[in-house]
């Protein structure tokens, strides 16, 4: 099927291919920096848009869509993918051409794809990438044979290394200049045997046999169409004579995957993660709260004394400056994250946990979605479109924000800097480190929980079947990996920054008014509104150890985590001029030594920020996701009651035990 886009617009081309072939390196390989991010029109799922410049100077619109295996795929993500392609998605015209990105190491089971994009008789543009994997397993591929066999034009290339991208932007030109689509492209293997002197094969092993077949048998469609793949590539691939040793990856990979090393080591590499986004960035953090300390220091001199020079030194400068602080451990995280995707590992952790994860009631496959959450609880629960199972989607979208995400990494660290020791255990291990570990293993442990209930009670379904590419072990790329860091905590400042801006304003505010009458005693705060309101919760929170202080800092960071410890810094700046994060934990230091803040609330309190549900745009998503407010508000109803079951039993047994 085919609808050429309006001639009136820039000309569509679209990537396509199976998850794990390389096509989004190849999107940042083509377009650069000049790609944006958005949804596709009606629903949640994101398209990857970009500028791709030909040989003429003239630019045609780039799509990345989501990696799929077969034109009838049963996620939201290969759904999307054929409607973009049929374009019968609203708003989406039908792609001028189809860039088909196939892994030259895996090349018979990605051409499935492609098969059926020639069968539906798509302009198709054939690019063979990761060759310079292909080459090192000595893998040869005879491209001139296999466009003949698929009457396609065939590119070779590595995206990683942008080897062979300009003989692919030329082809992709050449493809586009012919103005009318060509004419339905067929491969009949039995040509193309007659044509190498070969016997022609039976004619049922056609594509047009295959399209032809009863609906009924699917299974033996697939078959023959492997059978008629496999020729292809028997007769258009190689080995070289000498091929290169690929027994240290194979023992590497043997490893990373076995029964008894692999948890272990799985283990090690996200303790080595904890461990690093504390040691590492003490000093940029230590940089970036001395420039806060000093911006603020400079403003209060520099404006005239009044509420502007309030606000903005006391407020909004401290309070954004408080998550400012936190980049280096946030972009540390989404460093850790990046490379493990980019080397392979993240398929063989999913491989690893899947056994685990069964006893649960989720599959493997919602790995990937939960370890996004860690950066953001958002992009994890839109990535579970990509399991086929509803109640296992639901199940993954339920427990997603349990996961400890950046957002709650400034509440952690405040607190673990103020009330643990920067101390070594065994001599090599930070007990802060430790700490914020055993943090992430409270709500990976709790998920787990509240999984199994879920698949036991209200998704009740037969076990789903797990199928995930295992990609190859390779090198990351650093330059990869670091835009993808430096686009991942842009977006973080952005949307982080405008809560913040926002929520310094009205705290600061709150905070500062009305004035104490004169002749009152206490905290000044405590006679602001802010202080009132707090005042007035607090009987509810005394149990967990939580005073009218913290209760301002619990309201307030209702839409966003991390505004806690905006709203922490403004009460105490207010009452003793601390001037930046390092001041802050100096504070709850001297409030922990007085005894008005005492070791046992600051765990409390890490402990209910572990389960609570408190991020409005989280909740927005899982709107979308779930087409259900019923869903949503079960998610923030049970998160709470959790964080305040779990907080209030930390508080009162660690009261009597400490």
């Amino acid at each position: 099927m085919n609808h050429p886009s309006d001639t009136s617009s820039p000309r569509t081309v679209a990537l396509v291919g199976n998850p794990n072939c390389g096509k989004t390196t190849l999107f940042n390989a083509l377009t650069g920096s000049s790609y944006k991010v958005a949804n596709y029109p009606g629903v949640t799922v994101e398209k990857k848009e970009g500028s791709l410049q030909l040989r003429d100077g003239t630019n045609v619109r780039l799509l990345d869509l989501p990696g799929t295996y077969a034109l009838e795929g049963s996620s939201i993500d290969e759904r999307i993918v054929t409607s973009v392609l049929q374009g019968s998605l609203p708003g989406e015209p039908c792609p001028d051409l189809i860039v088909a990105v196939v892994d030259a190491t895996n090349l018979e089971r990605n051409l499935f794809l492609v098969s059926e994009l020639i069968d539906e008789g798509f302009k198709i543009v054939l690019a063979v990438n990761m060759m310079d994997a292909a080459e090192h397993a000595g893998l040869k591929i005879y491209d001139e044979l296999l466009a003949r066999a698929l009457d396609l034009t065939v590119v070779t290339i590595s995206a990683r290394t942008k080897r062979g991208i300009d003989t692919l932007v030329e082809a992709v030109g050449s493809e586009l200049a012919r103005n009318t689509l060509s004419s339905r492209r067929r491969a009949w293997l039995a040509t193309q045997k007659r044509a190498s002197g070969a016997e022609a094969e039976p004619q049922a092993l056609s594509l047009d046999n295959l399209k032809a077949a009863n609906a009924d048998q699917l299974a033996e469609i697939g078959s023959l169409r492997y059978r008629w793949l496999r020729n292809i590539v028997e007769r258009s691939t190689g080995r070289s004579a000498e091929v290169r040793s690929n027994t240290a990856s194979a023992k590497l990979d043997a490893l990373l995957t076995s029964r008894i090393w692999g948890l272990p080591i799985l283990l090690l590499v996200f303790g080595l993660i904890f461990q690093a986004i504390f040691l590492w960035a003490q000093a940029p953090m230590d940089i970036i709260s001395g420039g806060v300390d000093s911006l603020s220091a400079w403003l209060s001199g520099a404006l005239p004394p009044g509420m502007l020079s309030s606000l903005v030194a006391d407020g909004i400068v401290p309070g954004v400056g408080n998550v400012v602080v936190f980049v280096p451990q946030i972009a540390i995280l989404f460093l850790c994250i990046g490379l493990l995707e980019d080397s392979g590992y993240l398929s063989r952790a999913a491989f690893l946990l899947d056994n685990i994860m069964r006893r649960f009631g989720l599959q493997g496959r919602a790995f990937i979605p939960l370890l996004s959450s860690f950066a953001c609880a958002i992009p994890g629960i839109l990535s579970t479109r990509t399991i086929p199972s509803r109640s296992d989607r639901l199940a993954t979208i339920m427990i997603a924000p349990l996961m400890s995400c950046s957002a709650r990494l400034p509440v952690y660290a405040v607190l673990i800097g103020a009330f643990v020791p920067q101390t070594l255990v065994w001599g090599v291990v930070s007990l802060q480190g430790l700490v914020l570990l055993a943090m992430y293993a409270l709500g990976v442990i709790a998920a787990c929980a509240v999984a199994w209930v879920l698949k036991r009670t209200l998704l009740r379904k037969d076990p789903s079947f797990f199928v995930m590419e295992m990609p190859p072990l390779r090198r990351p790329l650093l330059k990869v990996v670091l835009r993808g860091v430096v686009d991942s905590v842009v977006s973080f400042l952005k949307n982080a920054s405008t809560v913040i801006l926002a929520c310094s304003v009205i705290v600061w505010f709150l905070a500062s008014y009305p004035k104490p009458t004169e002749g009152f005693e206490g905290n000044p705060v405590q006679a602001s509104y802010a202080g009132q309101l707090g005042t007035a919760i607090e009987p509810a929170i005394r149990p967990l150890g939580f005073n009218w202080e913290i209760g301002i800092g619990i309201i307030s960071s209702f839409p966003a985590r991390e505004v806690f410890v905006t709203t922490l810094s403004t009460i105490y700046n207010i009452s003793d001029d601390s001037g930046d994060n390092e001041g802050l934990i100096k504070n709850l230091q001297e409030r922990r030594d007085n005894g008005t803040f005492s070791t046992v609330t600051a765990i409390s309190l890490m402990v209910f920020y572990v389960f609570a549900c408190m991020c409005m745009s989280t909740l927005a998503v899982a709107r979308r996701e779930t087409g259900s407010w019923g869903w949503t508000v079960g998610m923030f109803v049970y998160m709470t009651a959790l964080a305040y079951i779990a907080s209030l039993i930390t508080f009162q047994v660690g009261s009597r035990l400490l």
